[in-house]
């Protein structure tokens, strides 16, 4: 059986439920002015929409939502990038279209001690956090013999590889670590002799990881042979994306990705806020402290906050949060505060 919200009368409105009223009697106790449920919005093809607070001075829409109900962020992914390396002296690694920063390390002691967990900046907010490789024809070492040799300095020669092992094994446990750390995997083909590539998808499949594939379709021979031999290896991916340019084909990735996550209500929100010009928080939970999750978008930027911005406000927020909370509501009726 569906448990239904209790509709609540609070200053003249009917809330559809008393959380919702609970957070306008925070926002009379904090000093924000707001209006509920003000103006609806056609989105075109997201249809209509109802936001449920206007914050009149801040000009901010606010969503309520129930504890627990969780918001799909936009940025802030490790991201790790597979496909063909190129080296780095010519320019020629694709990831540089991606990456703000240089993955390549300039020799091998320098690949040993970088640590597993390092990352770089990526483009839209998001981080790189593999392969890093080293510079030196195009790979990741100069040669499938060499042995690692810990030396005392390196601070990670206890926890990141073994005495004796080798490049190949020492590479292809970096690249494991940092697969395992990555919330989004994506692979650039580009090339028919992307054996790694393959092996590292599978990897990731094993691993239960958001797998994206982009192709490059300026090469015939490519697509002929990835259309008729590599159907298994596109299965293991969630979105597949083919294109001439690795940063159109992975913005389009990530966002249909981004958009197989959201809920149809923060689509909507997202939409709302981008066609208005304005700003928005969805909120999940109640109005006392530390027991509600914002998440806040604008134009220019978006992400998570842990609590109310006290800059919304001209009272105090401790006290907001216990006028709220001990308010108590009767038969749908105005609270008794």
């Amino acid at each position: 059986m569906d448990i239904k919200p209790i509709e609540t009368r609070y200053k003249g409105y009917r809330f559809r439920s008393r959380l919702e009223a609970r957070w306008a009697v925070f926002f009379d106790a904090f000093g924000v002015a707001w209006e509920y449920e003000a103006e609806g919005y056609d989105l075109g093809e997201l249809g209509w929409y109802l936001p449920d607070f206007w914050l009149t001075e801040h000009k901010a829409f606010i969503e309520i939502k129930p504890k627990g109900v969780k918001f799909q962020a936009a940025q802030g992914y490790k991201v790790f990038l597979a496909g063909k390396i190129y080296g780095r002296n010519h320019g020629e690694d694709w990831r540089y279209e991606l990456v703000d920063g240089d993955f390549y390390l300039d020799d091998q002691d320098d690949y040993l001690k970088n640590p597993f967990n390092s990352c770089l900046p990526m483009a839209g907010g998001n981080l790189f956090c593999g392969p890093f490789a080293i510079d030196s024809f195009g790979g990741h070492s100069w040669g499938h013999g060499v042995v690692v040799n810990p030396r005392v300095d390196n601070p990670n020669h206890n926890q990141s590889y073994r005495v004796g092992e080798t490049i190949p094994s020492y590479v292809l446990n970096n690249c494991t670590e940092r697969i395992k750390q990555s919330d989004i995997f994506f692979a650039w083909i580009d090339s028919l002799d992307c054996f790694g590539t393959l092996t590292e998808i599978g990897i990731a499949k094993a691993l239960g990881k958001s797998i994206l594939i982009g192709v490059d379709n300026s090469n015939q021979e490519l697509m002929n042979v990835v259309e008729n031999e590599m159907w298994y290896a596109l299965n293991c991916a969630k979105f597949v994306g083919y294109g001439n340019r690795v940063s159109q084909v992975f913005d389009k990735l990530f966002n249909v990705y981004l958009q197989s996550y959201c809920t149809e209500e923060q689509l909507k929100f997202k939409r709302l806020i981008t066609a208005r010009k304005t700003q928005g928080f969805l909120i999940s939970g109640s109005p006392w402290n530390e027991e509600y999750e914002m998440y806040y978008y604008s134009n220019s930027k978006e992400g998570r906050y842990k609590g109310f911005l006290p800059e919304f406000g001209n009272g105090k927020l401790q006290e907001a949060y216990m006028v709220a909370r001990s308010a108590r509501f009767e038969h749908g009726e105005s609270p008794k505060i």
